[in-house]
């Protein structure tokens, strides 16, 4: 029982630190939009991408 309380304590500890890490440095990150800028890029690539297709098509028949 008495390793049952450090060992609850220690995990305690290091269970709240490296949540707080993460999520502040996550919430500056986000605003900083990151993914955003990676997402629109994405989006007119992908539509571009088979809009080309579709054009080459068109033109062949």
């Amino acid at each position: 029982m008495n390793r049952s309380i450090p060992v609850e304590v220690d995990e305690s500890e290091p269970y709240p630190s490296q949540l707080l890490k993460p999520i502040p440095e996550y919430s500056p990150e986000e605003e900083s939009e990151p993914p955003a800028p990676n997402i629109r890029n994405m989006a007119p690539n992908s539509l571009s991408a088979p809009t080309m297709l579709h054009n080459s098509s068109g033109d062949f028949s």
